[in-house]
C-alpha cells in the first residue's frame, strides 16, 4: 500500500497549572515517522488529528465567546476600535503585562462571562483602568446584576488606579456594590463618572462608601445632573475625601450649590485643580467663588471655567477677587461671550497679579487684536525671570528686542 502523507502540525493555546497559556503540538509522536506503520495505526492518527482539531475550534469558540464585550489596550495595539478576541481574552485570564486598559460593555455579556471577568481581575497586575459602559434603561435587572458581579472583582485588585462608570443608573444597590469596591482598593486614584443617572438615594450610598478610600485623588463627573441638592453630596464630602482634582462638568448645579460646594472647598486644604465646566455660573456665584479663592486656607492653582456663561459683570467680580491670590497660576475662561469689555479688565488683572502664568481666552468674542496681544505680554511677562528685576513695559522692551536679534540672526536661543 502506499505510505501515508504526514499530517501537519496543529498548534493550540493550552492552560497550564499556573492559569498560563503555552503552545503545544497535538500531533502523535507515533507512527508519522515510521515507514513501517499500518493502516491502522495512520486511521488512529487521523482520528486523532480531528479530535485534537474538534477540540480546537471547540476552545476558539469559548474563547471568542461575547468577545465583542470588551474592548482593551496594551503597550503594542492602539486603543481605538480592539476588540477583545481570544488572545486578549487569555490576556485577561492570565495576567499578561501588555494589556493595561479595558472596556467592558455590560449588555453584551453574560452573567457566567461576568462572573469569569470578576475572578479574574484581582489576579491582574498590569491592568490599570476599567471603563464599565452601561445601558440604562434595557433589561436593568440583569444589568445591575452584571454590574454587581463585575465590581466585586475590582473590590479585589490592588493595582487599578483609574475606574470610569459610563452610561448608568446608580441606584441603592448598584451605589452600595460599588462603593463596598471602591473602599477596598486601596490603589486607586481616580474615579470618574459619565453621562450616569441617580435614582432614590443612589449618589449619598456611593460617597459613603468612597469616603472610606483615602487613596483616592481625582473625583470627575460629567453630564451628570446635580441638581435639587445632589451636588450637596459631592461637596459635603470634599473635607473627608480630600481630593486634589475635582471635576465638576455639565452637571446643572444651581446657586445654592454651588455656594455650599465653595463652602467646602475652603475645607479642603488638598484640592489642587477645580473645574466647573458646563455650569451656569452669575454674578452672584462669580463672587462667593472669588471670595473662596482669595482665602488664605485654599491652594488651588487650576481653575476651569469654560463655558459657564461669564460676562462682562461676571469677570470684573471674579477679577477683584483674584487681584491678590498667590496661588492660581492657570485659569481657562474659553467659551465665554465677554468680549472687548472683559479682556480689557483681564489685561489689567494680569498687571496686579504675576503669578498667573496660564489663561485661556479663546472663543471669547475678543474682536481688538490689541487687547489679545496685552494678555499674551502679560503671561510672557509674568513667566519671565525679568519680572523680578524689572518692570513690564522694561522688560517686555528686552523681550521685544531679543524677538527682533532671533528674526535676524535665525536659531538665536531665546532665554526668557
Amino acid at each position: 500500500r502506499p505510505q501515508p502523507q504526514p499530517q501537519p502540525k496543529l498548534h493550540t493555546r493550552v492552560k497550564d497549572d499556573n492559569d498560563s497559556y503555552s503552545s503545544s503540538s497535538n500531533d502523535s509522536e507515533e507512527g508519522t515517522d515510521d515507514n513501517n506503520a499500518s493502516m491502522e495505526n495512520t486511521e488512529e492518527e487521523d482520528e486523532s488529528v480531528s479530535s485534537s482539531s474538534d477540540e480546537s475550534e471547540s476552545s476558539a469558540s469559548e474563547i471568542g465567546h461575547d468577545e465583542h464585550f470588551v474592548q482593551a489596550k496594551s503597550t503594542n495595539t492602539n486603543f481605538a476600535n480592539t476588540q477583545l478576541e481570544g488572545d486578549v481574552f487569555a490576556h485577561l485570564m492570565s495576567n499578561h503585562r501588555s494589556l493595561k486598559e479595558i472596556d467592558i460593555d455590560e449588555m453584551s455579556i453574560s452573567k457566567s462571562l461576568a462572573i469569569d471577568i470578576a475572578d479574574a481581575l484581582p489576579k491582574n497586575t498590569y491592568l490599570t483602568k476599567l471603563r464599565l459602559i452601561s445601558n440604562r434603561g434595557l433589561e436593568e435587572k440583569m444589568n445591575h446584576s452584571i454590574f454587581n458581579i463585575i465590581v466585586s472583582g475590582l473590590g479585589r485588585n490592588a493595582y487599578i488606579t483609574t475606574v470610569e462608570i459610563m452610561y448608568a443608573t446608580i441606584t441603592r444597590d448598584t451605589a452600595n456594590a460599588l462603593g463596598v469596591a471602591l473602599a477596598r482598593n486601596e490603589a486607586l486614584k481616580k474615579i470618574c463618572l459619565s453621562n450616569c443617572d441617580f435614582s432614590t438615594t443612589g449618589l449619598s450610598v456611593l460617597f459613603m462608601g468612597m469616603q472610606h478610600n483615602k487613596s483616592i485623588e481625582d473625583v470627575t463627573i460629567r453630564s451628570c445632573d446635580l441638581g435639587n441638592s445632589a451636588s450637596d453630596i459631592v461637596a459635603a464630602s470634599l473635607p473627608l475625601m480630600k481630593p486634589r482634582c475635582l471635576t465638576l462638568e455639565h452637571t446643572n448645579i444651581g446657586n445654592d450649590g454651588l455656594r455650599f460646594l465653595f463652602d467646602n472647598v475652603l475645607k479642603n486644604d488638598n484640592l489642587r485643580e477645580l473645574s466647573l465646566s458646563g455650569n451656569q455660573l452669575d454674578k452672584d456665584s462669580i463672587k462667593l467663588l472669588a471670595s473662596c479663592l482669595k482665602s488664605p486656607k485654599q491652594k488651588v492653582d487650576k481653575l476651569v471655567l469654560s463655558s459657564c456663561g461669564l460676562n462682562y459683570a461676571c469677570i470684573r467680580a471674579f477679577s477683584n477677587g483674584l487681584k491678590l491670590n498667590p496661588t492660581l497660576t492657570n485659569i481657562d475662561l474659553s467659551e465665554n461671550g465677554f468680549g472687548d469689555e472683559g479682556a480689557l479688565v483681564l489685561k489689567r488683572l494680569l498687571i496686579k497679579n504675576n503669578s498667573i502664568l496660564e489663561l485661556n481666552v479663546e472663543e471669547c468674542n475678543i474682536t481688538d487684536a490689541r487687547l489679545e496681544k496685552a494678555i499674551v505680554d502679560g503671561l510672557r511677562y509674568n513667566n519671565s525671570f525679568l519680572k523680578s528685576m524689572f518692570s513690564e513695559q522694561i522688560s517686555l522692551s528686552i523681550m521685544e528686542s531679543v524677538d527682533m536679534i532671533r528674526e535676524v540672526g535665525g536659531s538665536t536661543r531665546s532665554i526668557f
